[in-house]
């Protein structure tokens, strides 16, 4: 064996004998389209990570209606998805980063699946999602419920169409996570504000498509990065009752129009 191979056992065996070496983590994810695959790989190569895909036995139609059919009589019924292997000895695991899609509000079925087959009692969860229009806080309290004997350190949620941003974010977030913030901040935000007439322009340019959201803009928050972000407390009304949620819109640098980065609950 080479000199630097039995220097580097001997370091190892010295620090689990002290009780110095660092936890052992796993990124454990689902993902159809590769979106949560691309976020799953920065938090694994981030945190040295070792690194779980969950594959369903019967892949998703590759049509956009066709998964949207089949997910959404599984959310209906609350069943998960069978997967290849659903089953896995985490023992050596302390901390879990595990990440979904959001569908219908919450994480996809195949994560039903591996919370339904694994006891996560004691294990450190770290949450992510990806998104077309929000779900992290709804998704990281429902796994909270089905999971109250694991400790979630915090919940990262980015969505799709920012995904190209993945490094960066993650590591923005995971920064913060080590700091005791929930999610990263790029800089304050000023206080809530009567919106005024730009504002609302870039509210209803943001959300012309989501009309669905029942949106009632109450107040604003900016932020100045590389663009605008915008923080918008809003109204939501619809069929399962009215609530208050945190819209997040950005404007990039120029004449780019702003866009809808998140709702949340």
């Amino acid at each position: 064996m080479k000199a630097k191979h039995l220097a580097g056992l001997f370091a190892t065996l010295l620090a689990v004998a002290c009780g110095t070496q660092k936890p052992a983590s796993v990124v454990i994810y689902y993902s159809q389209g590769g979106t949560t695959k691309a976020v799953a790989e920065q938090f694994a190569a981030q945190t040295g990570s070792d690194i779980i895909e969950l594959v369903p036995e019967t892949p998703y139609p590759d049509t956009y209606q066709g998964t949207i059919e089949e997910s959404r009589d599984e959310a209906t019924k609350g069943i998960g998805r069978p997967l290849v292997q659903s089953k896995f000895n985490l023992k050596k695991y302390d901390t879990i980063y595990l990440g979904y899609p959001i569908w219908f509000g919450t994480y996809a079925p195949p994560i039903t699946t591996f919370l339904a087959d694994n006891d996560l009692s004691g294990k450190k969860l770290v949450l992510f999602c990806t998104f077309g229009s929000g779900g992290r806080k709804a998704s990281a309290a429902k796994i909270a419920a089905e999971c109250p004997e694991a400790e979630i350190l915090g919940s990262f949620g980015l969505a799709a169409r920012r995904v190209d941003s993945a490094a960066e974010e993650v590591e923005r977030f995971l920064a913060s996570l080590g700091a005791g913030e929930e999610k990263p901040m790029l800089g304050a935000f000023g206080d809530q504000h009567p919106i005024s007439e730009e504002e609302m322009a870039v509210f209803q340019k943001a959300t012309e498509n989501y009309g669905y959201l029942n949106l009632e803009p109450l107040s604003v928050a900016t932020q100045l990065v590389a663009g605008m972000n915008y923080l918008f407390v809003c109204h939501s009304g619809g069929p399962n009752g009215s609530a208050e949620v945190e819209v997040s819109i950005f404007k990039p640098l120029g004449d780019a129009d702003p866009y809808l980065v998140s709702v949340e609950r």
